[in-house]
């Protein structure tokens, strides 16, 4: 598949990636170092092959050690840690202190990832995983429980295996719809400890996201996979991860100095007292915040998408925004009105796309997509929301 070509980084988000929803497995082939040519066997792939291993998971030998962990080994380990029946080649990774494109999620370090096409001989298929710490991660919502932050997908399936220690791993498997037709089938280990860090193992029936499916089922099995992303090695990635890179919760707020979520309150125009900065999976994995004035509260939100791929982020946003407008001195303009899910509520939606970036606002009149009516109007006009999606400021997120 071609480059998956959205990047909403995250544990794996991402519709995807998804410790929760969209994948998140920070379209790896878009942000991250490529780190093995393009066809080529991963060695511990090759090694184990010609040694006849057994298709069961091989042991991940290769060593996690000193203060960080680099793209080329985060690809290793996850090749390790995969059966060895199948073969891995085109890996991508990044690693603790690598740096993808601004995302919802900030920044992009003190996240490692890897990307692998894997081929058991029934049909090249992705597979992704995604690190990171957290503290106080909520243990009623995913995933240490099964209820959903975000669209679910068709047939969604979900078990909750809870360890000894208070760790848990929650297995999903759910089928979205593909454009190029069809549906694409995703399965998805979360692997969460309860005071430390999350491992997000993920994979497809197709090679990227949203490409044709190469099979019908992606090729390991949820135990499989769930033996994938519990291996020890992975614990030793987490500790690598400095405390202070250590996510609020279960969702990436980012709301750092230099992350999009700082970029989106500092945006924001005075009069209003500020609540609930927090991430989002609605609209897209991202910022809230719950703004206050005379005339009552409402909530507000914002993503970014990034792509090195412009051509998807056209077509993606003139689907989103078909009445869009030409800015002066390049980009788009779109902007609509939607009515919410109780009688009187509303949202306005603004988008500026600009090079591989789209940044997006929304403002509503309740509190939540789901609330009733709270104020008149949405709490920040459209005037306001234009303001903030156009403003120079994004360009300076790191």
């Amino acid at each position: 598949m071609t480059p998956d070509p959205m990047t909403t980084t995250g544990p794996f988000a991402r519709r995807r990636l998804r410790g929760w929803t969209r994948r998140r497995a920070t379209a790896a082939a878009t942000v991250t170092l490529a780190v093995a040519a393009a066809g080529a066997v991963l060695p511990s792939a090759a090694a184990d092959a010609a040694a006849g291993a057994p298709p069961a998971a091989r042991p991940a030998a290769h060593s996690v050690s000193g203060g960080s962990v680099s793209a080329q080994q985060m690809v290793r380990l996850l090749t390790e840690v995969l059966p060895a029946k199948g073969r891995s080649t085109d890996g991508t990774g990044r690693g603790v202190n690598g740096k993808g494109l601004p995302s919802p999620y900030g920044n992009g370090l003190f996240e490692p990832t890897a990307r692998v096409t894997y081929d058991d001989g029934h049909g090249p298929a992705g597979i992704w995983v995604d690190v990171t710490r957290w503290n106080r991660p909520d243990t009623h919502l995913e995933p240490f429980t099964c209820k959903t932050l975000g669209p679910s997908g068709r047939d969604r399936q979900c078990t909750v295996v809870r360890l000894a220690g208070g760790a848990v791993v929650n297995l999903t498997r759910q089928d979205f719809p593909n454009p190029q037709g069809g549906w694409e089938r995703i399965f998805t280990a979360t692997y969460a400890l309860k005071g430390g860090g999350r491992v997000v193992m993920q994979e497809s029936n197709s090679v990227y996201d949203k490409q044709p499916a190469t099979r019908v089922n992606p090729p390991l099995t949820l135990p499989q996979l769930e033996a994938a992303a519990t291996n020890p090695v992975w614990k030793k990635v987490v500790a690598a991860i400095p405390a202070a890179g250590a996510q609020p919760s279960n969702l990436n707020t980012p709301f750092g100095p230099d992350g999009i979520g700082a970029v989106f309150y500092r945006l924001i125009p005075a009069g209003f007292s500020i609540s609930g900065t927090t991430g989002s999976m609605w609209p897209a994995p991202g910022n809230t915040m719950v703004l206050r004035d005379a005339k009552g509260r409402g909530s507000v939100y914002n993503t970014d998408l990034s792509s090195q791929s412009t051509t998807w982020l056209r077509n993606w946003f003139h689907k989103q925004y078909p009445s869009a407008t030409a800015l002066p001195g390049g980009g788009r303009l779109g902007v609509k009105r939607v009515p919410g899910d109780h009688a009187g509520t509303e949202q306005y939606w603004v988008a500026v796309l600009r090079g591989h970036t789209i940044v997006e606002v929304v403002a509503l009149n309740s509190v939540g997509p789901n609330g009733t009516r709270t104020r008149p109007t949405p709490v920040l006009s459209i005037a306001q929301l234009t303001a903030i999606a156009e403003s120079p400021t994004w360009g300076s997120a790191t």
